[in-house]
């Protein structure tokens, strides 16, 4: 009897955290702006399939962490963790899926979300805060396209050559980065690369092959994709 009184206290007990945990993310929901999403869309290059999402959160004291599918209609095409920091515009990026079929379209939907507010003790101004720890400097960048960047003209290959600096006073396990390649207003490739540790002061360069027949006009964008909010990312000073 007692074993069974004690399996169920503390079965309540775990429940009644669960659900306190439940309230609490939704007291601090109610207190935030939601994420605006923009519309999702898919690439497809060699009988594979890229999706590309985006998300802008517009306050100034929240991260939110979440699960985000890719679905086209009912179906989810690929999921996957994600975070967004605040006031932070970013792209969320699915690669080289293999699907059956072309999708109809395809959204990006967010599930499991969990608010955090920023703690104003630790991070008293957020702003400087993730400033001076994403302070990296993109130079040298070149786009080759099929025609000249020395891999094959017949099979379109692509190639973004660049080097990154960091130039923040912190060395990092790893910077992960998103690199969005548009021609005009449109994106026509992405692509992930991490670089792997980065020591403050460090130039690093960087090639990548994009299967993608990419034009003259090609633009790239890099960007950081690193949680700020882990205490994990920083490499220890010897």
């Amino acid at each position: 009897k007692y074993y069974l009184k004690d399996r169920l206290d503390s079965k309540q007990a775990l429940n009644s955290l669960v659900q306190n945990q439940l309230d609490g993310n939704v007291r601090l929901r109610s207190s935030a702006s939601q994420l605006s999403e923009h519309q999702a869309q898919y690439i497809s290059s060699n009988g594979k399939y890229d999706f590309i999402g985006k998300l802008t959160n517009p306050n100034n004291n929240f991260s939110v962490a979440f699960t985000y599918c890719f679905v086209d209609g009912q179906t989810d095409l690929a999921c996957a963790q994600g975070f967004i920091l605040p006031e932070e515009v970013k792209y969320f990026l699915s690669l080289g899926n293999s699907l059956k079929q072309s999708p109809n379209s395809i959204r990006m939907e967010l599930r499991d979300i969990m608010w955090s507010r920023i703690d104003l003790h630790r991070y008293p101004d957020w702003k400087n805060f993730a400033a001076s720890r994403l302070n990296f400097s993109v130079a040298d960048e070149t786009i080759k396209t099929a025609d000249n960047s020395g891999i094959s003209e017949k099979v379109g290959l692509s190639v973004l050559e660049f080097t990154i600096t960091n130039n923040t006073a912190y060395s990092y396990w790893e910077l992960p980065l998103n690199i969005i390649i548009t021609e005009g207003s449109s994106i026509v490739a992405a692509n992930k690369y991490t670089i792997p540790q980065f020591r403050t002061g460090q130039k690093r360069s960087v090639k990548l092959v994009f299967p993608e027949r990419l034009s003259g006009s090609a633009r790239a964008t890099i960007i950081p994709d690193i949680n700020l909010n882990r205490d994990d990312i920083y490499m220890k000073i010897e």
